[in-house]
Protein backbone atom coordinates (compact mmCIF):
# COMPACT_ATOMS: atom_id res chain seq x y z
CA UNK A 1 0.00 0.00 0.00
CA UNK A 2 1.01 3.53 -1.15
CA UNK A 3 1.27 6.40 1.15
CA UNK A 4 2.40 9.95 -0.41
CA UNK A 5 3.46 12.66 1.43
CA UNK A 6 4.18 15.97 -0.62
CA UNK A 7 5.79 18.78 0.96
CA UNK A 8 6.13 22.65 0.38
CA UNK A 9 8.11 25.28 1.53
CA UNK A 10 5.95 25.39 4.50
CA UNK A 11 7.85 22.04 5.78
CA UNK A 12 11.54 23.59 5.87
CA UNK A 13 10.23 27.12 7.23
CA UNK A 14 8.37 24.46 10.14
CA UNK A 15 11.84 23.59 11.16
CA UNK A 16 13.19 26.73 11.61
CA UNK A 17 15.19 27.34 8.09
CA UNK A 18 14.88 30.50 6.42
CA UNK A 19 13.48 29.85 3.32
CA UNK A 20 10.29 32.32 2.40
CA UNK A 21 10.70 34.72 -0.71
CA UNK A 22 10.50 37.37 1.79
CA UNK A 23 14.46 36.11 3.95
CA UNK A 24 15.58 35.69 0.19
CA UNK A 25 14.75 39.61 -0.76
CA UNK A 26 16.36 41.09 2.41
CA UNK A 27 19.22 39.41 0.79
CA UNK A 28 18.75 40.08 -3.28
CA UNK A 29 17.89 43.75 -3.26
CA UNK A 30 21.08 44.23 -1.42
CA UNK A 31 23.18 42.62 -3.96
CA UNK A 32 24.98 44.64 -6.48
CA UNK A 33 23.37 45.02 -9.74
CA UNK A 34 24.91 44.03 -13.39
CA UNK A 35 22.28 46.75 -15.23
CA UNK A 36 19.54 49.12 -14.67
CA UNK A 37 16.96 46.53 -15.80
CA UNK A 38 18.14 44.11 -12.64
CA UNK A 39 18.40 47.44 -10.25
CA UNK A 40 14.80 48.65 -11.22
CA UNK A 41 13.75 45.17 -10.39
CA UNK A 42 14.94 45.40 -6.61
CA UNK A 43 13.58 48.71 -6.58
CA UNK A 44 9.78 47.07 -7.60
CA UNK A 45 10.59 44.34 -4.86
CA UNK A 46 11.78 46.73 -2.30
CA UNK A 47 9.11 49.00 -2.53
CA UNK A 48 5.88 46.45 -2.77
CA UNK A 49 7.01 42.73 -1.14
CA UNK A 50 3.18 41.95 -0.99
CA UNK A 51 2.87 42.13 -4.39
CA UNK A 52 6.20 39.50 -4.59
CA UNK A 53 4.92 37.64 -2.32
CA UNK A 54 4.64 34.58 -4.82
CA UNK A 55 7.32 35.21 -6.85
CA UNK A 56 6.71 32.70 -9.12
CA UNK A 57 3.49 34.05 -10.16
CA UNK A 58 5.02 37.53 -10.46
CA UNK A 59 7.94 36.89 -12.54
CA UNK A 60 4.71 35.87 -14.92
CA UNK A 61 3.09 38.99 -14.38
CA UNK A 62 6.15 41.36 -14.83
CA UNK A 63 6.31 40.36 -18.31
CA UNK A 64 4.19 42.99 -19.42
CA UNK A 65 6.14 45.40 -18.35
CA UNK A 66 9.05 44.12 -21.10
CA UNK A 67 8.76 44.44 -24.64
CA UNK A 68 12.74 43.36 -25.20
CA UNK A 69 12.79 39.64 -24.64
CA UNK A 70 16.45 39.79 -23.61
CA UNK A 71 16.36 42.10 -21.45
CA UNK A 72 13.45 40.02 -19.28
CA UNK A 73 15.86 37.13 -19.89
CA UNK A 74 18.24 39.17 -18.19
CA UNK A 75 16.36 40.15 -15.54
CA UNK A 76 15.11 36.81 -14.79
CA UNK A 77 18.14 34.82 -14.87
CA UNK A 78 19.71 37.14 -12.04
CA UNK A 79 16.91 36.21 -9.90
CA UNK A 80 17.20 32.93 -10.57
CA UNK A 81 20.77 32.76 -10.03
CA UNK A 82 21.05 34.56 -6.59
CA UNK A 83 18.19 32.51 -5.47
CA UNK A 84 20.03 29.35 -6.02
CA UNK A 85 23.40 31.00 -4.91
CA UNK A 86 21.33 31.89 -1.71
CA UNK A 87 19.53 28.39 -1.07
CA UNK A 88 23.09 26.91 -1.57
CA UNK A 89 24.80 28.55 1.15
CA UNK A 90 21.55 27.43 3.41
CA UNK A 91 22.02 24.08 2.35
CA UNK A 92 25.64 23.84 3.05
CA UNK A 93 25.31 25.61 5.84
CA UNK A 94 22.48 23.07 7.20
CA UNK A 95 24.94 20.02 6.42
CA UNK A 96 27.92 21.74 8.32
CA UNK A 97 25.47 21.73 11.74
CA UNK A 98 25.76 25.67 11.62
CA UNK A 99 21.90 26.15 10.72
CA UNK A 100 19.46 24.76 14.09
CA UNK A 101 17.20 22.21 12.30
CA UNK A 102 14.10 22.06 14.66
CA UNK A 103 13.94 18.33 14.16
CA UNK A 104 15.83 14.92 13.80
CA UNK A 105 15.81 11.66 12.43
CA UNK A 106 13.73 9.74 14.74
CA UNK A 107 11.31 12.16 14.59
CA UNK A 108 11.27 12.64 11.57
CA UNK A 109 10.67 8.41 10.48
CA UNK A 110 7.69 8.93 13.36
CA UNK A 111 5.87 11.46 11.85
CA UNK A 112 6.02 9.85 8.18
CA UNK A 113 5.32 6.52 9.30
CA UNK A 114 2.34 7.73 11.49
CA UNK A 115 0.98 11.52 10.73
CA UNK A 116 -2.17 10.86 12.11
CA UNK A 117 -1.23 11.05 15.49
CA UNK A 118 -0.30 14.43 14.78
CA UNK A 119 -4.20 15.41 14.41
CA UNK A 120 -6.70 16.56 17.23
CA UNK A 121 -7.96 13.18 19.53
CA UNK A 122 -11.15 13.17 17.45
CA UNK A 123 -9.85 13.68 14.19
CA UNK A 124 -7.28 11.33 14.82
CA UNK A 125 -10.22 8.73 15.58
CA UNK A 126 -11.76 9.14 12.62
CA UNK A 127 -8.39 9.09 10.33
CA UNK A 128 -7.22 5.91 11.46
CA UNK A 129 -10.68 4.00 11.04
CA UNK A 130 -10.25 4.57 7.46
CA UNK A 131 -6.46 4.32 7.69
CA UNK A 132 -6.36 1.54 9.34
CA UNK A 133 -8.80 -0.01 6.74
CA UNK A 134 -6.25 0.96 3.35
CA UNK A 135 -3.41 -0.14 4.95
CA UNK A 136 -4.58 -3.19 7.34
CA UNK A 137 -2.31 -2.22 10.00
CA UNK A 138 -3.61 -4.84 12.43
CA UNK A 139 -2.40 -7.13 9.88
CA UNK A 140 1.12 -5.60 9.42
CA UNK A 141 0.70 -5.13 6.17
CA UNK A 142 3.91 -3.33 4.46
CA UNK A 143 3.65 0.30 3.71
CA UNK A 144 5.04 2.13 0.59
CA UNK A 145 6.58 5.63 1.64
CA UNK A 146 6.85 7.77 -1.04
CA UNK A 147 7.61 11.61 -0.71
CA UNK A 148 7.08 14.18 -3.68
CA UNK A 149 8.53 17.86 -2.58
CA UNK A 150 8.30 21.49 -4.63
CA UNK A 151 11.39 22.27 -2.25
CA UNK A 152 14.94 22.66 -3.50
CA UNK A 153 16.59 22.33 -0.44
CA UNK A 154 18.12 18.83 0.84
CA UNK A 155 16.46 19.20 4.63
CA UNK A 156 15.10 15.88 3.98
CA UNK A 157 18.08 14.00 3.14
CA UNK A 158 20.32 16.15 5.91
CA UNK A 159 17.61 14.31 8.38
CA UNK A 160 17.17 11.02 6.68
CA UNK A 161 20.97 10.80 6.79
CA UNK A 162 21.11 10.84 2.64
CA UNK A 163 19.45 7.41 2.47
CA UNK A 164 19.94 4.51 -0.42
CA UNK A 165 16.33 3.97 -1.48
CA UNK A 166 14.01 1.87 -0.91
CA UNK A 167 15.26 2.07 2.69
CA UNK A 168 13.65 -0.17 5.33
CA UNK A 169 12.39 2.49 8.12
CA UNK A 170 13.83 1.73 11.63
CA UNK A 171 11.12 0.38 14.43
CA UNK A 172 8.25 -0.20 11.80
CA UNK A 173 7.09 -2.41 8.91
CA UNK A 174 7.25 0.31 6.18
CA UNK A 175 9.62 1.09 3.61
CA UNK A 176 11.07 4.20 2.26
CA UNK A 177 10.10 4.29 -1.23
CA UNK A 178 10.54 7.44 -3.20
CA UNK A 179 11.93 10.75 -2.96
CA UNK A 180 11.53 13.18 -5.61
CA UNK A 181 12.17 17.01 -5.64
CA UNK A 182 9.91 17.98 -8.57
CA UNK A 183 11.80 21.17 -9.22
CA UNK A 184 14.89 20.12 -9.41
CA UNK A 185 17.24 20.25 -5.91
CA UNK A 186 19.77 22.08 -4.87
CA UNK A 187 23.26 21.62 -7.40
CA UNK A 188 26.07 24.13 -8.45
CA UNK A 189 26.34 22.11 -11.58
CA UNK A 190 21.92 22.81 -12.90
CA UNK A 191 19.86 25.24 -11.94
CA UNK A 192 16.88 25.11 -10.29
CA UNK A 193 13.25 25.65 -11.99
CA UNK A 194 11.62 28.18 -10.88
CA UNK A 195 8.43 29.61 -13.22
CA UNK A 196 4.90 29.56 -13.99
CA UNK A 197 2.79 26.69 -14.33
CA UNK A 198 1.57 27.36 -17.71
CA UNK A 199 1.50 29.97 -20.98
CA UNK A 200 -1.70 31.76 -19.71
CA UNK A 201 0.27 32.80 -16.76
CA UNK A 202 2.78 35.04 -19.08
CA UNK A 203 1.03 37.98 -19.60
CA UNK A 204 2.76 39.48 -22.36
CA UNK A 205 1.10 37.86 -25.05
CA UNK A 206 4.12 38.06 -27.53
CA UNK A 207 5.99 36.15 -25.16
CA UNK A 208 3.85 32.89 -24.68
CA UNK A 209 5.45 31.11 -28.18
CA UNK A 210 8.98 32.45 -27.30
CA UNK A 211 11.14 29.64 -26.78
CA UNK A 212 13.72 31.53 -24.46
CA UNK A 213 10.89 32.06 -22.35
CA UNK A 214 9.31 29.04 -22.29
CA UNK A 215 12.11 27.13 -21.23
CA UNK A 216 12.92 29.36 -18.29
CA UNK A 217 9.16 29.52 -17.00
CA UNK A 218 7.22 26.96 -18.24
CA UNK A 219 8.24 24.27 -15.37
CA UNK A 220 6.30 21.49 -16.57
CA UNK A 221 7.41 22.09 -20.09
CA UNK A 222 10.98 22.18 -19.17
CA UNK A 223 10.92 19.18 -17.06
CA UNK A 224 9.08 17.34 -19.69
CA UNK A 225 11.99 18.92 -22.07
CA UNK A 226 14.97 17.34 -19.50
CA UNK A 227 13.16 14.23 -18.83
CA UNK A 228 9.76 12.72 -19.58
CA UNK A 229 10.32 9.98 -17.61
CA UNK A 230 10.77 11.88 -14.41
CA UNK A 231 7.04 13.82 -15.75
CA UNK A 232 5.90 10.17 -15.92
CA UNK A 233 7.58 8.95 -12.84
CA UNK A 234 5.66 11.59 -10.91
CA UNK A 235 2.82 11.23 -12.33
CA UNK A 236 2.17 7.44 -11.72
CA UNK A 237 3.58 8.15 -7.98
CA UNK A 238 0.39 10.49 -7.96
CA UNK A 239 -1.67 8.22 -9.85
CA UNK A 240 -0.95 5.21 -7.05
CA UNK A 241 -1.16 6.64 -3.99
CA UNK A 242 -3.51 5.13 -1.75
CA UNK A 243 -3.49 7.80 0.95
CA UNK A 244 -2.23 11.38 0.86
CA UNK A 245 -0.33 13.74 3.38
CA UNK A 246 -0.26 17.14 2.48
CA UNK A 247 2.38 19.65 4.21
CA UNK A 248 3.34 23.22 3.72
CA UNK A 249 2.05 22.99 0.62
CA UNK A 250 0.35 26.32 -0.90
CA UNK A 251 -1.03 23.88 -3.94
CA UNK A 252 -0.88 27.46 -6.25
CA UNK A 253 -1.62 28.47 -9.51
CA UNK A 254 1.78 27.96 -10.71
CA UNK A 255 1.79 24.55 -10.02
CA UNK A 256 -1.70 23.69 -11.38
CA UNK A 257 -0.10 20.91 -13.64
CA UNK A 258 0.66 18.79 -10.00
CA UNK A 259 -2.06 20.25 -8.16
CA UNK A 260 -5.12 18.80 -10.61
CA UNK A 261 -3.15 15.76 -10.72
CA UNK A 262 -3.32 15.63 -7.00
CA UNK A 263 -6.89 17.16 -6.78
CA UNK A 264 -8.25 14.71 -8.77
CA UNK A 265 -7.23 11.81 -6.55
CA UNK A 266 -8.95 13.77 -3.26
CA UNK A 267 -11.54 14.02 -5.29
CA UNK A 268 -12.39 10.25 -5.91
CA UNK A 269 -12.40 9.89 -2.67
CA UNK A 270 -8.61 9.14 -1.57
CA UNK A 271 -8.17 9.35 1.90
CA UNK A 272 -5.85 12.84 2.42
CA UNK A 273 -4.73 14.57 5.52
CA UNK A 274 -4.17 18.14 4.79
CA UNK A 275 -1.42 20.11 7.72
CA UNK A 276 -2.41 24.13 7.31
CA UNK A 277 -0.83 26.87 9.52
CA UNK A 278 -2.57 29.83 10.39
CA UNK A 279 -1.21 32.69 13.01
CA UNK A 280 -4.25 32.46 14.70
CA UNK A 281 -4.11 31.34 18.32
CA UNK A 282 -6.65 29.06 19.98
CA UNK A 283 -7.62 29.42 23.28
CA UNK A 284 -10.52 26.65 23.03
CA UNK A 285 -11.14 23.45 20.88
CA UNK A 286 -14.41 25.38 19.40
CA UNK A 287 -12.19 28.11 17.88
CA UNK A 288 -10.03 25.74 16.46
CA UNK A 289 -12.80 23.04 14.86
CA UNK A 290 -14.12 26.81 13.43
CA UNK A 291 -10.67 26.90 11.57
CA UNK A 292 -10.48 23.70 10.11
CA UNK A 293 -14.00 23.43 8.87
CA UNK A 294 -12.81 27.03 7.39
CA UNK A 295 -9.93 25.51 6.01
CA UNK A 296 -11.22 22.28 4.65
CA UNK A 297 -14.34 24.97 2.60
CA UNK A 298 -11.56 26.40 1.31
CA UNK A 299 -9.59 23.50 0.12
CA UNK A 300 -13.09 21.88 -1.63
CA UNK A 301 -13.38 25.45 -3.03
CA UNK A 302 -9.84 25.01 -4.34
CA UNK A 303 -10.85 21.29 -5.71
CA UNK A 304 -14.23 22.66 -7.93
CA UNK A 305 -12.09 26.23 -8.93
CA UNK A 306 -9.67 22.95 -11.21
CA UNK A 307 -12.58 21.98 -12.64
CA UNK A 308 -13.37 18.99 -10.01
CA UNK A 309 -16.90 17.71 -10.28
CA UNK A 310 -17.37 15.39 -6.82
CA UNK A 311 -19.52 14.59 -3.91
CA UNK A 312 -18.12 16.42 -1.28
CA UNK A 313 -19.52 13.60 1.24
CA UNK A 314 -17.31 11.24 -0.07
CA UNK A 315 -14.20 13.10 0.17
CA UNK A 316 -12.48 11.62 3.12
CA UNK A 317 -10.50 14.98 3.68
CA UNK A 318 -9.19 15.66 7.13
CA UNK A 319 -7.94 19.22 8.59
CA UNK A 320 -5.83 20.08 11.27
CA UNK A 321 -4.08 23.52 12.16
CA UNK A 322 -0.95 24.35 13.26
CA UNK A 323 0.24 20.97 13.97
CA UNK A 324 4.20 20.32 15.35
CA UNK A 325 4.50 17.60 13.25
CA UNK A 326 8.15 17.12 12.27
CA UNK A 327 9.42 19.63 15.11
CA UNK A 328 11.25 18.97 18.33
CA UNK A 329 9.80 20.82 21.32
CA UNK A 330 11.93 23.71 20.68
CA UNK A 331 11.88 26.91 20.11
CA UNK A 332 12.05 27.86 16.06
CA UNK A 333 15.38 29.14 15.14
CA UNK A 334 14.52 30.54 12.02
CA UNK A 335 15.45 34.40 13.18
CA UNK A 336 18.90 33.28 14.62
CA UNK A 337 19.22 30.94 11.22
CA UNK A 338 18.67 33.89 9.27
CA UNK A 339 21.18 35.75 10.63
CA UNK A 340 23.80 33.60 10.27
CA UNK A 341 22.71 32.63 6.81
CA UNK A 342 22.91 36.55 5.68
CA UNK A 343 25.58 37.19 7.30
CA UNK A 344 27.76 33.98 5.56
CA UNK A 345 26.34 35.54 2.18
CA UNK A 346 28.06 39.09 3.08
CA UNK A 347 31.24 37.18 3.74
CA UNK A 348 31.34 35.28 0.39
CA UNK A 349 29.75 38.55 -1.41
CA UNK A 350 33.08 40.35 -0.09
CA UNK A 351 35.36 37.80 -0.79
CA UNK A 352 34.79 37.76 -4.69
CA UNK A 353 34.54 41.15 -4.97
Amino acid sequence: MNLLFVLGNGFDLQLGLPTSYHDFYQYYVNTPSSSEAIARLKDEISADQQNWSDLELALGKITADYSDVDTFCEVYDDIQIELQRYLLKLDELMQAGTLAVNSNTDILYDCIVSPEKHFSKELRESIVSGYNEIFSIDNHSQIDIHILTFNYTHTIEYLLRNPNLPSLIPKSNSILRYLRHIHRDLSPSSSVWLGVDNDEQIQNESFQSNEDIRLRLIKPEILNEVSPFVFENITSTISDADAICLFGVSLGDTDQTWVKKIGNKIANGTLTMLFAKDDAAFKTDNSRLVYQRRYKKAFIEKLKNLGLSFDENRLELYVEINSSIFTKDAPNPHEDNLKILHNALSIQKNDVI
